[in-house]
């Protein structure tokens, strides 16, 4: 199967540029407040599609039930539904209490490493009230 790219190289570029974050207020103007409401209308199109998406899989996994593999007419593989590899898991909680291990000795190994940049829209502006904008830069655009 043919990987998608889903990362434009514009939001990829625009990513790198500009990881850190500055305590500052961006005033949109017309074109860019134009282009936020058509990225929400797309947004709630995927919301859409996702849930379509999901509801023809639940209805082809139905179809499949325990089979593997599914097949046209024509005998084509048109579809697979397999068990994921084996997948190990480590009892941390159960290795820390055998050893002795304690809360000292994990903080002395412990390091702290920044967060990558989250980008939201805010579609109800309500969701807006706990943001305390006041004693921050503006800048326009």
């Amino acid at each position: 199967m043919k990987h998608i790219e889903t990362k434009s190289e514009v939001e990829t570029k625009a990513r790198k540029d500009y990881a850190d974050a500055k305590p500052a207020i961006v005033t949109a103007d017309k074109n860019l407040t134009e282009k936020v409401a058509e990225l929400l209308q797309l947004r709630k199109k995927m919301d859409l599609d996702e849930l379509h998406k999901s509801q023809l899989m639940g209805e082809i996994m139905n179809a499949m039930k325990t089979a593997t593999v599914l097949k046209n007419q024509d005998g084509n593989v048109i579809a697979t539904w397999k068990v994921a590899s084996t997948k190990s898991t480590t009892d941390y909680k159960g290795l820390l209490k055998k050893y002795g291990v304690t809360a000292e000795d994990i903080n002395a190994y412990t390091t702290k490493k920044a967060g990558a940049r989250t980008f939201e829209l805010i579609e109800d502006q309500a969701e807006c009230e706990d943001m305390h904008v006041d004693t921050l830069e503006q800048m326009r655009i």
